[in-house]
């Protein structure tokens, strides 16, 4: 059971995914509204970390450090929060920072050619994650 607000508990009671159900999430077809909601702001904190890691512009900074704050705290209080998110889906946080940090490490060492993940909604219910550089074309 999460430590959320006694109001919300019902949501999330008994709310598990097993491995083999990774890929509804994504789909999103059999997965509720609120889990596709938690994912989406997983999904948007990870694209601002990969976007605005070492970004030069006060905005670019700020988006950075917002998504870097969030990743860090450790707070289980709301649903909403990033800890609250990774139990949810069974994601080991700390699993999940390293791995940002890895990819802002090599990120810095190809002098930002590393290009972020992006996800891309198809109908409104499905995600693609391409690895295609800006301005290439698929060969």
């Amino acid at each position: 059971m999460y430590a959320f607000a006694p109001d919300l508990n019902p949501i999330f009671e008994d709310e598990t995914l097993l491995p083999v159900q990774y890929a509804d999430l994504h789909r999103g077809d059999r997965r509720n509204g609120e889990h596709r909601l938690l994912y989406a702001v997983l999904e948007d904190a990870v694209r601002c970390w990969q976007v605005y890691d070492g970004a030069t512009t006060t905005r670019g900074q700020r988006l950075f450090n917002e998504a870097a704050e969030w990743f860090a705290s450790e707070d289980d209080s709301s649903p909403f929060t990033f800890v609250a998110i990774c139990q949810l889906f069974e994601l080991e946080p700390d699993y999940v920072r390293a791995g940002l940090r890895r990819w802002s490490e090599r990120n810095r060492n190809v002098k930002g050619r590393v290009v972020p993940f992006r996800v891309r909604r198809v109908s409104g219910t499905r995600h693609m994650v391409t690895g295609k550089a800006p301005g290439t074309s698929h060969g």
